[in-house]
C-alpha cells in the first residue's frame, strides 16, 4: 500500500502524493483495527514528508500546520 502511495506521488506530484500516501495508510490501518499500527504510519508519514521537503526544499505550509495539530492532538489523547 505505501508503494502505491508512492506511486502516486511520483505521478501526481508531491501534495496529491502524500496526501494519497497518508490516507491509504489510515485505511489500512483501520482496516486492521489496530491503533498503534496507525500511530506508527503517522510517524512514518512525517519523516517521509520530512525527507522529501528536505531532499526537494519545497515546504509546504498547509501540510505542516495539520501535522504539528495532529500531533497536537494525538499527544492530548495519549496516542
Amino acid at each position: 500500500m505505501l508503494m502505491v502511495g508512492f506511486i502516486f506521488y511520483l505521478l501526481l506530484g508531491k501534495l496529491q502524493g502524500l496526501y494519497r500516501l497518508f490516507f491509504m495508510a489510515q485505511a489500512f490501518a483501520l482496516t486492521i483495527q489496530a491503533a498503534d499500527f496507525y500511530a506508527i504510519i503517522k510517524r512514518m508519514f512525517f519523516v517521509f514528508y520530512i525527507f522529501i521537503s528536505m531532499k526537494y526544499k519545497v515546504f509546504i505550509k498547509a501540510e505542516t500546520i495539520y501535522l504539528q495539530e495532529n500531533a497536537v492532538t494525538a499527544h492530548v489523547s495519549g496516542n
